[in-house]
């Protein structure tokens, strides 16, 4: 039996601190040490937070509500599933992520920032995965203000066992962070914030945007035309940078991007327990904010 007596490090990724306790352990392998601590968690990607490998990844370890705040990504997607770092919260493995990771312009695998990994490996002698590098399109280290970084040969599911130390060749995640960009990312560092201060705020943010555009209110087709005129309107107001790093339909040559947020929001959601990653949410209430001085934060 394998005793766990690493704790995670500042601001360390749940998932980075079961890969560094694997190479402490001396298990034959990464699936034969998870077997030794009843978990089987082959999906390591930055971007999980729901399932049930993550929800047994969590419960090894003591104080969920420091985990989850301190430790994964998980107070971001607040914004689409409401309060989770309660006691009395849902646990990861009520909710499913839906398949959209290819739909996204920005960068999704493994973050690291250059300052952290020389400021890890002198006080600890190892590097790791910080929470903080792996919120969806984040590209900066708000500790050092510093571009955030990732591998030359991407490194999607650290299952494949590699810490920061092991990455030869980094390029940045946006390599020109423009004034749009750049506010995009102001508004994502507020957004975070407030994530660690006032949760019931974050929790509000999905629900007054669905109250503001009140969808429901028409019939099927009539819905669909609406979406069709808000994305428009959406569009022409976020710009083709900000759209393209956030949604890659917007990158293609040969046409104009096919992403319609507000449809993927309000009308096509097939799986039940099905979640939309909160960048959706949060470019509404980002465009409601610079294009209808509505801000759904206050």
């Amino acid at each position: 039996m394998i005793v766990l007596n690493q704790k995670p490090f500042p601001n360390e990724h749940v998932f980075s601190w079961l890969l560094r306790n694997y190479f402490l352990s001396g298990a034959a392998n990464f699936l034969c040490f998870q077997k030794q601590i009843n978990i089987d968690a082959t999906k390591l990607y930055a971007n999980q937070v729901f399932g049930s490998s993550y929800e047994a990844t969590i419960q090894i370890l003591d104080n969920r509500q420091k985990l989850i705040s301190n430790h994964t990504t998980a107070l971001l997607w607040q914004v689409s599933v409401g309060e989770l770092a309660h006691g009395n919260s849902p646990a990861l493995d009520s909710f499913e992520h839906m398949n959209e990771q290819q739909f996204f312009g920005h960068d999704t695998s493994w973050h690291a920032c250059q300052h952290c990994i020389e400021e890890d490996m002198e006080r600890y002698g190892v590097s790791y995965w910080h929470a903080a590098h792996q919120y969806p399109s984040v590209f900066t280290c708000f500790k050092h203000l510093r571009p955030l970084l990732f591998a030359k040969e991407p490194v999607k599911n650290i299952y494949a066992e590699v810490l920061p130390q092991n990455v030869t060749t980094w390029e940045s995640v946006a390599p020109e962070a423009s004034q749009v960009l750049i506010g995009w990312q102001c508004y994502l560092k507020e957004v975070i914030d407030q994530c660690h201060t006032n949760i019931s705020r974050i929790a509000q943010i999905k629900p007054k945007i669905i109250k503001y555009f009140n969808v429901d209110k028409y019939k099927q087709r009539e819905k669909k035309l609406y979406c069709e005129r808000l994305n428009l309107e959406f569009e022409q107001a976020m710009g083709n940078q900000l759209l393209q790093y956030l949604f890659r339909d917007y990158s293609r040559e040969n046409s104009r991007g096919k992403t319609n947020v507000f449809s993927i929001l309000f009308i096509n959601h097939y799986k039940p327990n099905g979640v939309r990653n909160p960048v959706y949410w949060l470019a509404v209430a980002y465009w409601l904010k610079i294009s209808k001085q509505l801000d759904v934060l206050s």
